[in-house]
């Protein structure tokens, strides 16, 4: 996907009033819009808030490790 699109993309999923996101096959998260990442507690500089491919990273981020921390920290809001 080429840059103008990616960025089109994650304007058009943060203007939903839904909880969004897109991940590689595998399920590793790419990006999660800002209702999302709101929900998740991420920070407002955290790679996924900008398209960053998670699963370069070692150990994907998904979907599921974001509920997992909020229910550790029992949705208290706090940064992942």
């Amino acid at each position: 996907m080429t840059e103008s699109l990616e960025a089109q993309l994650r304007a058009t999923l943060n203007m939903i009033p839904a909880y969004t996101w897109y991940a590689t096959r595998s399920g590793g998260l790419i990006f999660v819009n800002e209702r999302a990442a709101d929900y998740g507690g991420l920070p407002s500089d955290h790679p996924l808030r900008h398209g960053t491919d998670t699963s370069q990273r070692g150990t994907p981020i998904s979907l599921s490790s974001i509920r997992r921390i909020k229910r550790r920290r029992g949705g208290s809001g706090q940064s992942v």
